[in-house]
């Protein structure tokens, strides 16, 4: 008998999680997108997989959730994961384009919201209905935030958004209540009420969160805030690796 360590069987589950269910499912269910489109959506989906392998490996609170792992987890922690690729992605495109290129934040943020709900309909984990508008929502959300944190003076304290050195600590804590939830957990972050919460947050109050419980706060997120931080550390190897795969292929929106 063969023994894998566990590193090896992350990555063959997140390898799985791409070729033999997101891959057939993008190409089968994606019946409005180019086949350019559907390129890009592989790219972004190899950036959050290996985001999400990496949380898993060198994180400890979410290595303990994560256990031996499933291939179901690891669709599960992608469907989080690609959401900052996404983000990531469009920033980097509009940042290529002269001013008078440019498309409005409302132009923009329609784009988002089609393409995401493409993603959800290739995951098949939101039917149309209330449950796929709050996870439409909470994305544009999330994006929002993302973009308030890079319009902000490089992400400084002083702007209420980062930590001083370029990481976006709200950011990060909002997706690590996600990937919680993605590997079993509760998360901390009622997304039910997120239409009370104001986005982009601002400052450091917890209050700023509609939290699922206030007397646990955010939990061990936050006695520890750099999980935070270390969660966007691993969301920027994410983001390196989809570029690198960009080069291989020819999708781009």
């Amino acid at each position: 008998m063969v023994f894998k360590s566990q590193r090896s069987r992350n990555q063959e589950l997140f390898f799985e999680a791409a070729t033999r269910r997101f891959s057939p499912l993008a190409h089968t269910r994606a019946r409005s997108s180019t086949v350019a489109e559907i390129d890009t959506y592989m790219v972004w989906f190899f950036g959050a997989a290996y985001m999400g392998a990496l949380l898993v490996e060198n994180l400890d609170v979410f290595k303990r959730r994560w256990g031996r792992g499933s291939e179901r987890a690891a669709f599960a922690l992608c469907e989080v994961c690609i959401q900052p690729m996404m983000s990531i992605w469009y920033s980097n495109l509009i940042d290529q384009l002269d001013e008078t290129e440019k498309p409005s934040q409302e132009t923009q943020r329609e784009v988002k919201e089609r393409v995401f709900s493409e993603i959800l309909t290739i995951f098949g984990t939101a039917p149309e209905g209330r449950q796929r508008e709050g996870k439409l929502r909470r994305f544009l959300n999330l994006d929002t935030q993302w973009t308030h944190y890079l319009e902000s003076s490089n992400g400084s304290e002083e702007q209420g958004e980062g930590a001083g050195n370029g990481i976006p600590w709200k950011y990060g804590i909002l997706l690590s209540s996600m990937v919680d939830r993605a590997l079993g957990g509760t998360g901390f972050i009622d997304w039910r009420a997120q239409n009370q919460m104001t986005f982009p947050l601002t400052g450091f109050q917890e209050e700023s969160f509609c939290l699922l419980d206030p007397e646990k706060g955010l939990g061990v997120y936050g006695q520890n805030p750099s999980i935070a931080f270390e969660v966007c550390m691993v969301m920027a190897d994410g983001a390196r690796a989809m570029f690198r795969a960009a080069k291989h292929v020819r999708g781009r929106l």
